[in-house]
């Protein structure tokens, strides 16, 4: 995902060590063909991670369930481009929602 969202970034510093570039090479197709097989990836990859949960694991779900999780915080991060390294737009309102705004679920009888 990181490469995928901050790939004309990552280049225009100079970087050439991308999951983008590496796929390039290795199967000699242009960026935007590249850039399109590894969402395909990302998407197998979400797909492959729902089907787990539903199979019975040899650790708890507890540690399944996090660790699913984290990868899902790695989508939302680069859902509107790189939320990582630009703090902007949905991946800010999505960190105050769970983070910082207080969620309200009766009403203050005070």
């Amino acid at each position: 995902m990181n490469d995928i969202a901050g790939y004309k970034e990552d280049m225009s510093r100079g970087y050439v060590t991308t999951g983008a570039n590496c796929y390039m090479k290795q199967y000699g197709v242009t960026e935007e063909e590249a850039i399109r097989e590894l969402s395909k990836m990302v998407e197998d990859a979400d797909k492959i991670m729902n089907e787990e949960l539903l199979k019975k694991l040899p650790v708890s779900r507890q540690v399944w369930k996090s660790a699913i999780d984290l990868a899902r915080t790695v989508n939302i991060t680069y859902i509107e481009g790189d939320g990582y390294t630009h703090l902007t737009g949905k991946f800010v309102e999505y960190v105050k929602s769970l983070l910082v705004n207080r969620i309200h679920l009766f009403e203050d009888l005070s």
